[in-house]
């Protein structure tokens, strides 16, 4: 297998876990609680396998050698690259800040009013591609629907 082949298999397990995180949204939306376990493992996936192992390969050896191969051509759409790999860390650390809160056992309000379970719904989740939900998942969703 070359390394492009590599780095779009890789592709393809990180739009199974944007297409379960899209899942876990719905459910938020429908007023269902996706386990805590679920927010956990996918912020390490996305920090020790989508940053630590395949971003670092993309930022760190594809961009610069494409740069240097294209001459400025692709440029611009290095920066966008990175610029979205920055914003999937910032989402992640946002999904990261949400969780110690997020649960029945450690609101940050009361939740006997409107106001206070507003306040502790903050798991926000934002799928940059609109068509992830036509991927094929890789993980079995069953991990929302039964925790353990």
């Amino acid at each position: 297998m070359d390394p492009i082949e590599i780095l779009m298999n890789e592709h393809g397990l990180i739009r199974s876990y944007l297409d379960n995180l899209n899942k876990a949204v719905v459910k938020l939306e429908n007023g269902e609680k996706p386990p805590r376990a679920f927010f956990e493992k996918a912020v390490a996936f996305s920090r020790e396998f989508a940053d630590k192992f395949h971003h670092f390969k993309e930022e760190h050896l594809m961009f610069v050698r494409l740069a240097a191969k294209k001459r400025g051509a692709v440029d611009a759409q290095i920066d966008a690259l990175r610029y979205q790999h920055e914003r999937g860390r910032e989402l992640v650390t946002q999904i990261e800040g949400s969780l110690a809160g997020y649960g029945e056992y450690r609101p940050v309000a009361p939740n006997d009013s409107p106001e206070g379970k507003a306040r502790n719904r903050r798991v926000d989740i934002v799928i940059l591609d609109p068509d992830i939900a036509l991927m094929e998942p890789v993980c079995d969703i069953s991990a929302l629907e039964n925790p353990k």
